[in-house]
């Protein structure tokens, strides 16, 4: 009889094991896992969700349109400019072929990546909005406020512009191209390449542009920049950043920015960015503003060169 009960109870521990273990993967447990909603959570309907099973963003709605406008300027010590010139003029006094190099103009020859003009104005410095959460922006593709073209261009041994943006198209609703063409000229008497890297939406390429050549690349709208080099001339970079929305520039020479036909009456968040300064005063998650219709916003903001 002893040796019955042992067998019955052997036979019945394995069902209580996978019992317990059942009520411990349950909707019961309160660790997320990353695997979506338990079945008993609240319900939502299929319309509101995209095909990953994300709940889909909304348009941002608006009351017309405004501009931002301001200046970015460096806060804290300047970087050694002198320095970093010192190191390009001797890059180009080792090519072979330096003669080419040394036929363009002195801004084409000097350190491209940190430009401070007057009063501290920084050069290169991106500017950008974003969207609230759970919002995208919606663009009139009939009604573009975007250059059609965008050149890169090596005229001699720099890349022209050295910081740009691009808007290839919407990704919201629906992917929809902006029309918009980037080139990269090679208008000098010499070879060059033209070497990039992104994140996952624009891998690393590398293409020769021969010559008085010019080619057409493709490139998508990501979160990371892209970084431009050109092998055969070291010292030469370029970097973008690629948007889903036309709302978004580039400082000039004194840092001034201007952001037109932005959407008014909504938060929004600006964001500014530089390649080797980081995200400035806006931070990463932006700073919140809202424009007004027909009116100009005045935004200042800082970057930092410090490491």
């Amino acid at each position: 009889m002893r040796r019955l009960m042992t067998w019955a109870t052997a036979a019945v521990l394995p069902a209580l094991v996978v019992s317990a273990l059942s009520v411990g993967c349950s909707g019961d447990n309160k660790t997320d896992t990353g695997g979506g909603p338990a079945k008993d959570s609240v319900k939502e309907k299929k319309d509101d969700k995209d095909k990953g099973g994300k709940k889909k963003k909304e348009p941002l709605a608006s009351t017309g349109t405004g501009t931002l406008k301001g200046r970015v300027t460096l806060a804290g010590d300047k970087p050694d400019i002198a320095g970093l010139n010192a190191k390009i003029t001797k890059a180009i006094d080792e090519y072979k072929d330096k003669k080419d190099c040394l036929e363009a103009p002195e801004h084409e020859k000097d350190e491209q990546v940190w430009r401070i003009g007057q009063n501290n104005g920084v050069e290169n410095v991106f500017v950008w909005l974003a969207p609230p959460a759970g919002k995208y922006f919606k663009v009139d593709m009939d009604k573009p406020t975007w250059p059609k073209e965008v050149e890169l261009k090596q005229p001699h041994c720099a890349f022209l512009p050295h910081a740009f943006v691009l808007f290839p198209g919407t990704e919201l609703p629906e992917a929809k191209s902006s029309g918009q063409k980037f080139v990269i000229t090679n208008d000098a008497k010499f070879l060059h390449n033209t070497n990039w890297t992104g994140g996952d939406a624009n891998p690393n390429e590398n293409k020769a542009v021969p010559a008085g050549s010019k080619i057409t690349a493709e490139l998508k709208p990501d979160s990371s920049p892209v970084h431009f080099k050109c092998n055969v001339h070291g010292w030469m970079s370029a970097v973008a950043r690629v948007f889903d929305h036309p709302y978004a520039t580039v400082t000039d020479k004194d840092g001034n920015f201007e952001i037109k036909d932005a959407p008014a009456g909504a938060e929004l968040n600006v964001i500014v960015w530089h390649e080797e300064g980081g995200f400035g005063s806006t931070g990463k998650d932006g700073k919140k503003l809202t424009l007004e219709a027909g009116k100009d916003t005045k935004e200042d903001f800082t970057v930092s060169a410090a490491k």
